[in-house]
């Protein structure tokens, strides 16, 4: 009955297997330290003994040859006798009884250098053996001073050899032996008294609960070595773990708790709180952002309305304070913004309307006139200038393109310069209210005179100015003038039930190309007035 052997293949994974279960295996340190220590062992014994194997076969030899000498101390008096007598019978016997030791490869008895006895006998073409005697002289025996002959031994260096090589064998054989099994027994001395409690203290280690304060236990009969140390060492970073980590707990909660009162705070501060990125991009705010900004369109990954300015600031991420005002609404706010690092930007909006509100109201009584509400000397010099200005970059563009497109020169203004006639005797006759209430009556004629767009201003006393825009010529502005001087001409009765007639003298200046600021339009005014005024005092005078 016969059977089929078939190789079966080995699977993929079964070798994967077999490949995890040794490179696991390797790494206990039972199995790595044993390994290591017998693979120690047993190079160890044949470096041992392949430096020994020259040491016992010297030996070996020195024995051979001390054991030759004693043999032929044995027979030297034998000897002796048969080279004294030439009894080459005799001789030949002592030469037959040495030949039966083995290590002796040829003896030869030489008397009076004749030999008398040699064994083995050497048949035609054979020759002796080359080894080197081993040669003995003897003397007489009855005179030691009279040398009679010689015996020699040859020794059979392949057996001498063949024994050395045997007792080495055994004591090389022995040598390997005994270093195997002292690492043997070195081994198991580790692995119970290291290894294993290390095993041990791993184990536990891999399970044990450290955040819950568990702890090693000393390992039996390593208490007071270095494995014990190891694990109260191994106690006393659990316990400082412990600490850190009840530590690390209680800032989380103090974190948390932190957090939570910050966020209450900031949802629900009156401040408009937010942070940008360096695109200008609302990365987080609160609540108050969208009321103070009155958009509903405001929000995490939106971009606030910002001026180039300020989003170059948020950009470069530096700090900056600047009042903005709320589009379609008459509200302020003011963004103070302050660098975060990692190209952040924080964000605070402040209400600042009613600040706004006061200084507009502050600005508006500095430039006010208190008795007749008219701009004051301050509030006419800044509208001349802001109209000077606009009518300067006008005409300029015009110079540039009005080639070109064809289009119209810009129109000038004009500025009328009024000196109150006979003001000063109403005011000496009647007192400063009468003169106060012919200041305001003037006021209200020429606000119904003016167009709505025409600036009234009072620069002291009884002299007032207007700011007339878009004059085109002068023949309208002396129209208006005419119209100005009758309107002013007419009977005034006071609430004293007085009535009072003055007059007007009322000198224009139109501006031109030539005038190099709004102080010149204002000075040829004032001079064109006191023109007029010297004429009427001229015909008063007739």
């Amino acid at each position: 009955m016969s059977s089929v052997h078939r190789w079966m293949p080995v699977s993929g994974s079964s070798m994967s297997f077999k490949l995890s279960a040794l490179r696991n295996a390797w790494r206990s340190i039972a199995i790595r330290t044993t390994i290591i220590i017998l693979g120690l062992g047993v190079i160890l014994s044949f470096v041992f003994a392949w430096l020994g194997a020259p040491l016992l076969f010297s030996y070996e030899q020195k024995r051979t040859h001390d054991q030759f000498e004693d043999i032929l101390s044995t027979v030297q008096s034998t000897v002796s006798i048969a080279c004294f007598t030439g009894d080459s019978t005799l001789a030949m016997e002592i030469a037959r009884g040495l030949m039966t030791n083995k290590p002796v490869a040829a003896v030869r008895v030489i008397s009076d250098d004749k030999v008398i006895a040699a064994l083995p006998e050497l048949q035609s073409g054979e020759r002796w053996p080359a080894a080197e005697p081993i040669s003995r002289v003897v003397s007489s025996p009855f005179d030691d001073r009279q040398m009679v002959g010689r015996i020699e031994l040859v020794p059979d260096e392949s057996f001498i050899r063949y024994q050395a090589s045997i007792y080495s064998g055994y004591i090389t054989d022995f040598l390997k032996l005994q270093i195997v099994v002292v690492s043997l027994i070195v081994a198991l001395v580790v692995v119970l008294s290291i290894v294993r409690p290390i095993k041990r203290i791993s184990d536990e280690l891999h399970h044990l609960e450290a955040d819950h304060g568990e702890r090693l236990a000393l390992p039996a009969g390593n208490e007071h070595n270095e494995i014990g140390r190891l694990a109260e060492d191994v106690n006393g970073l659990i316990g400082k773990l412990v600490g850190l980590l009840n530590s690390e707990q209680d800032a989380r909660r103090e974190q948390a708790l932190s957090e939570r009162k910050f966020r209450l705070i900031v949802e629900n501060a009156e401040l408009g709180i937010l942070v940008l990125n360096q695109q200008g991009v609302v990365e987080s705010l609160n609540p108050a952002v969208e009321r103070m900004l009155c958009s509903n369109h405001i929000g995490i990954g939106s971009q606030l309305p910002l001026d180039d300015f300020i989003r170059q600031k948020i950009s470069a991420g530096q700090s900056h304070r600047e009042d903005i005002p709320i589009q379609g609404s008459d509200r302020w706010v003011q963004l103070v913004l302050h660098a975060l690092g990692d190209g952040l930007t924080l964000g605070i909006l402040i209400e600042i309307t009613e600040r706004k509100q006061k200084e507009a109201h502050a600005l508006t009584m500095a430039e006010r006139d208190l008795l007749t509400n008219t701009y004051n000397r301050r509030g006419v010099d800044h509208r001349l200038q802001w109209m000077f200005s606009q009518y300067k970059v006008a005409l300029r563009d015009w110079q540039v393109s009005h080639n070109q497109f064809a289009l119209p020169e810009p129109s000038p203004f004009a500025v009328m310069l009024i000196d109150l006639d006979r003001f000063k005797q109403v005011n000496d006759t009647y007192g400063h209210d009468a003169g106060d209430e012919v200041l305001c009556q003037v006021v209200r004629r020429l606000e119904l005179l003016v167009r709505q767009g025409d600036v009234i201003g009072r620069l002291g006393g009884d002299e007032f100015v207007l700011l007339l825009p878009d004059m085109r010529s002068m023949q309208a502005a002396e129209q208006l003038r005419t119209l100005l001087v009758a309107g002013i001409c007419e009977p005034m009765e006071l609430s004293s039930g007085i009535t009072v007639a003055i007059g007007a003298s009322i000198g224009i200046a139109i501006a031109s190309v030539d005038d190099d600021s709004s102080a010149v339009v204002l000075q040829r005014a004032d001079q064109a007035m006191y023109g007029i005024k010297h004429l009427h005092h001229a015909i008063d005078s007739v």
